[in-house]
């Protein structure tokens, strides 16, 4: 598990590489967390998950959740197929946005006055 984090103007980009799982769930959360305060805007790269198991569904829930909280936007790039599925499966993909990459979720993200 390695997690990168970068920004882009007002946006915190969160690069994952790797599996989420019940043993690197909580890495995820507590990085992703870093990054969350009021109004802001987080683009979670997915484009390097190659599994999420249940752990990491709650973690997704729990971010989209805590962002919510605080008048923040997330968007999730990059999904691969079997991520993609789960989540749909789940009718996680009902609950977040999703764009086809990274750069799509900036110029998303970079449209969005945090107030809408």
């Amino acid at each position: 598990m390695n997690i990168q984090i970068s920004n882009h103007n007002d946006i915190s980009i969160i690069n994952i590489i790797g599996e989420i799982d019940a043993s690197t769930a909580p890495i995820v959360q507590n990085r992703a967390l870093e990054v969350v305060k009021q109004g802001c805007k987080i683009l979670l790269n997915m484009a390097d998950v190659e599994f999420m198991s249940s752990s990491g569904l709650r973690i997704m829930l729990l971010l989209h959740r805590k962002i919510s909280g605080v008048n923040g936007k997330l968007v999730l790039a990059s999904l691969n197929e079997v991520v993609e599925n789960v989540m749909r499966a789940t009718g996680f993909l009902a609950h977040m946005t999703v764009v086809g990459s990274v750069s799509d979720g900036i110029d998303l993200l970079g449209m969005q006055n945090g107030t809408d």
